[in-house]
């Protein structure tokens, strides 16, 4: 069970990090076209996945000490 909840946060962790790929792109391409609205839209939202995926760790955590 701890090899599977560990192979899932590895999993997690990769598919966060081609999001923050994705976010970043999109900020950027807000930010060339002088849009704000859409630079805070797009910072919001990665900003949201973070804290989610965040949370998401805590409690893969949480199932390794078990």
């Amino acid at each position: 069970m701890r090899t599977t909840t560990f192979v899932a946060v590895v999993t997690e962790g990769i598919a966060l990090a081609s999001e923050v790929i994705e976010g970043a792109e999109r900020i950027h391409a807000a930010a060339a076209i002088g849009s704000r609205q859409l630079l805070a839209h797009e910072a919001g939202r990665l900003s949201h996945r973070a804290e989610a995926a965040r949370n998401e760790f805590r409690r893969f955590a949480g199932g390794l000490d078990e």
